[in-house]
């Protein structure tokens, strides 16, 4: 069970940087929750909003994330 939780966050965390580096233009995060889902992977805009926070800074970011 563990494993399985661990795997299914670790795809989620890479689905997001995923769909931002496929994408031409800045995406903001109710985009990008749409486009996770079209690639089957489940969150909301704020859990969205909370992994970009956490996994990058606002410099690394600030170029891929349009403020909304």
């Amino acid at each position: 069970m563990v494993q399985s939780a661990n795997f299914e966050t670790e795809r989620k965390v890479i689905a997001i940087p995923k769909v931002l580096s496929e994408s031409p233009a800045a995406l903001g995060s109710i985009t990008i929750a749409r486009e996770l889902e079209r690639h089957g992977v489940l969150l909301s805009e704020r859990a969205v909003m909370g992994s970009l926070a956490l996994s990058c800074s606002v410099q690394e970011c600030s170029s891929l994330v349009r403020s909304v």
